[in-house]
This record gives C-alpha cells, sequence and structure tokens, in this order.
C-alpha cells in the first residue's frame, strides 16, 4: 500500500463534512477535479472504496466510515497544533466547540461570552444549544455544560456552581388565593411543573433542620423552564422556579418567592464535562478557567443563598 497524503485526507474529511465533492470545492475554494483526484488517489492507496458516489447523493462506505474517524483526530491534532503554536506566540487561537443546555445556554452562558471574546478575539466558537445527552468524545466538542446528576465516569467533570430553586408565583395569583405560609399549604394551590406525566409530586423543603414534603396535584405540566416561568408570571399558579431565571421578574415584581422561611430541596449542580483522552487544550483551558471566574459572581447575583431571597412584596 502506498503512503497516504495527509491533505488528501484532510480533503476527504471536508467531503463528507460538506455532503459532497461540489459544497466542498465551494467551501475551500478549490476546483472540483482537485478534490476528486485527492479522493481517488487516496482510495488507490487504502486498496478499497471510500465513498459510494452517484450523480444525486453520496455515502461512506465501511472503509470511508473507519478512515473518517482518523481523519476528524488528524483535523483536530492539526488546530491544536495550530493553538500551541499560538500559545508560544502569547496568542489564544482556534475553534472551541461547546454544548450547553438551552436555559442555562440562554441565561447565563450566552450573557457572558461576549467577555470571553473580547478577551480572546482569535478564538472561534461554535456553540450548541440542546438539552439532549451530548457526548464529548463521539461528537467531537472541546467541552459540554451539564446540569444535573453525573453518569460519565470517562469524563473529567469540573464543578462551577448550585441551581437553587424556589416556589414562585405572581401577585395577580397570590391576590386571589389565600398565600401558603406552610408547605403543606400547597396541596390547595394550582401547581405549574415537569412532572413527567405523573399525577402528584412531593416537593421537599427544609427549616432549620426540620424537612417537610408537600404532596402537590399540577395544573400545568411543561418540560421547559422558561415555559413554566411565564406562566406563574400569567398568573396560572405555583412554580418551583431555578432562581437564575427569574431574577428580573422578582425585581420587577412579576413574580414574588413564596414560603420564603423555607428552602428548597431541589438543586442541580452545573458541571463542565470535557474528555479525559488526552491533554487538555489551552483554548479549553483558558474557557474552563473564565467559567470558574465568571460563573459564581453571576450565580450569587442570581439570588443564591447566599444573597437574601426577596420577601413577598406588598
Amino acid at each position: 500500500m502506498d503512503s497516504m497524503d495527509p491533505k488528501a485526507l484532510l480533503l476527504f474529511a471536508k467531503v463528507v463534512e460538506c455532503s459532497g465533492i461540489s459544497n466542498a470545492a465551494r467551501t475551500l475554494s478549490v476546483p472540483k477535479a482537485t478534490i476528486s483526484r485527492a479522493i481517488s488517489r487516496l482510495e488507490a492507496s487504502l486498496g478499497t472504496r471510500l465513498l459510494e458516489r452517484t450523480s444525486r447523493q453520496m455515502r461512506l462506505t465501511e472503509s470511508g466510515e473507519t478512515i473518517y474517524s482518523y481523519c476528524q483526530r488528524i483535523a483536530e491534532e492539526i488546530e491544536e497544533a495550530k493553538a500551541a503554536v499560538g500559545s508560544i506566540q502569547g496568542v489564544t487561537r482556534g475553534k472551541l466547540r461547546l454544548a450547553s443546555p438551552l436555559t442555562f445556554g440562554r441565561s447565563l452562558l450566552s450573557p457572558a461570552l461576549p467577555k470571553f471574546l473580547a478577551r480572546y478575539p482569535e478564538l472561534h466558537i461554535e456553540l450548541e444549544l440542546t438539552n439532549r445527552r451530548v457526548d464529548p468524545v463521539e461528537e467531537n466538542f472541546d467541552v459540554v455544560i451539564r446540569l444535573g446528576p453525573l453518569a460519565d465516569t470517562s469524563l473529567i467533570a469540573k464543578k462551577l456552581g448550585v441551581v437553587e430553586f424556589a416556589p414562585c408565583a405572581s401577585p395577580a395569583y397570590l391576590k386571589a388565593k389565600t398565600k401558603p405560609k406552610h408547605p403543606h399549604d400547597l396541596a390547595r394551590h394550582a401547581i405549574i411543573d415537569f412532572f413527567g406525566g405523573a399525577e402528584r409530586h412531593n416537593w421537599i423543603f427544609s427549616r432549620s433542620g426540620e424537612k417537610v414534603e408537600a404532596e402537590v396535584v399540577p395544573s400545568f405540566d411543561v418540560n421547559d423552564p422558561i415555559v413554566r416561568r411565564d406562566a406563574a408570571v400569567a398568573g396560572l399558579g405555583v412554580a418551583l422556579l431555578p432562581l437564575f431565571l427569574v431574577r428580573e421578574e422578582i425585581e420587577n415584581g412579576q413574580l414574588q418567592v413564596i414560603l420564603p422561611q423555607w428552602q428548597s430541596t431541589r438543586t442541580n449542580g452545573i458541571y463542565a464535562l470535557y474528555p479525559n483522552r488526552r491533554s487538555l487544550s489551552l483554548k479549553s483551558r483558558v474557557f474552563l478557567a473564565f467559567l470558574e471566574e465568571e460563573m459564581p459572581s453571576r450565580l450569587a447575583g442570581e439570588l443564591l443563598p447566599e444573597t437574601p431571597i426577596p420577601a413577598e412584596r406588598r
């Protein structure tokens, strides 16, 4: 087998990423014939077909899928080599691929990114906001933000903070109802939460070492916290909401924290996950350092327990 041309491997990877030679040629501003010849030579050197091409579509052969996984690694190593050289020159550069849950990404990460990019102007960020469970190794992400308990033992996890929850309702709703003074009073209120189809649920509260389970029944069951917040603002009932998501609504009087003397035991840890299969790249290190620097102050400003929760507005 003849030696493989590294440039041909990178061209092959670009063809796969662009779903075709024509698209890759346009992206790279390279003649189609150049890419076609490079892939033909690569297939000849390997002694196997990598692509099944027709006039309408292209698909990877089994050999093509195997080679493509290696091409991705090569492209990544080249990117990291460029970033390493940049670090020697005092410049952090390259593409930083991030994934984050939708609500966290919109409410906390997105407002912080302009400051990060101003600090590292030669970094290019590719951010995917999604609530699916992203695998940074399989999907080639540098850093993945995840909330809640972690089950991945193959990943390194850096804890960035904790999301606290509190029951909230609108002044209009509370004016029409008797304000709850004890968690058990919630049984008589309209409840907004994500119950996943359950007919009832327990909200757990603590106060001075005392723990109380309040059985509640949902009147509005939805898996999006922003929709739950908006429903509470609209006066549809009491919602147990992440405090970082309702700071503005509490400050402007659209929502009130009820049962302020009780603390909900519901919390979500915020973690930055990254693969441990190789040493952490400079671009990932500076981003993680930025999150460690930025998130505590942002979360503290978002009414975490260290900041007094506003009393109900009169």
